[in-house]
């Protein structure tokens, strides 16, 4: 297979595709997670987003109840974009921080800017190279899956998602459920076909509490060429 150049990655228009507007299956995600993070909001501490992308909406998830949050990516465009976000976020990231204050009043009494500027810090780097035990909790939001056709790849950076926590630290992670791959202004990006159960085989030796939630395609879908997402949490072993 082809070398994929991540630092080329066309970061604003896979903003434009993906978080323009805040589509059915990230609204079911966030439902899901808001009350899931407020109850384990003591916890949520030192917080790493590994492989974020351009994606802010994690990081937004956590703000109220983060100590220091680390946005690591392998890509170039999509680090210096979301440098650029931390400080001045654009609509999209104002949309979501907006409908997370229509679910619970953490978000209405939390600085967005202020926060955001001041516990947020973007890093370049490889999943591959992560340090093991250095934070309280993490999120992978469809990187594992996004990042190869190889099975093995998957299962290798699942594994350093979960050992990047401490023992016991919580694990938020989604994926494409069966993804054919994807394009970004017509290049196109690898992906391993994964269910529920590639989840479970992968996720089972290494955490405890896990939770797998199955988020229907909306209609009309994202995109073409996947079945649903998958939602899971967790705390490593």
């Amino acid at each position: 297979m082809k070398k994929i150049s991540w630092d080329s990655f066309q970061t604003r228009k896979y903003v434009s595709d993906n978080y323009e507007t805040i589509h059915d299956e990230d609204k079911h995600i966030i439902d899901i997670l808001i009350p899931y993070i407020s109850s384990n909001s003591s916890e949520i501490g030192s917080v790493i987003d590994v492989g974020c992308g351009p994606n802010l909406y994690p990081t937004l998830l956590v703000l109220p109840y983060a100590s220091h949050v680390d946005l690591v990516d392998i890509s170039r465009s999509n680090t210096e974009y979301v440098t650029l976000q931390i400080h001045s976020p654009d609509e999209p990231w104002i949309s979501f921080w907006k409908y997370f204050q229509t679910k619970d009043t953490a978000y209405v009494n939390c600085d967005l800017g202020k926060h955001i500027n001041h516990i947020v810090h973007p890093i370049q780097n490889s999943i591959f190279d992560l340090r093991e035990s250095a934070y309280d909790s993490a999120f992978m939001f469809f990187v594992a899956e996004s990042m190869s056709d190889k099975y093995a790849v998957f299962e290798k950076a699942c594994r350093k998602f979960c050992r990047s926590v401490k023992s016991g630290g919580l694990l938020i992670a989604a994926f494409m459920e069966h993804s054919e791959g994807y394009e970004v202004n017509d290049i196109s990006y690898p992906a391993v076909s994964i269910g529920k159960e590639d989840l479970e085989k992968v996720f089972n030796p290494i955490v405890t509490h896990l939770k797998i939630h199955h988020i229907p395609k909306a209609q009309p879908p994202l995109r073409s060429g996947y079945s649903g997402m998958l939602l899971l949490t967790a705390r490593r072993r």
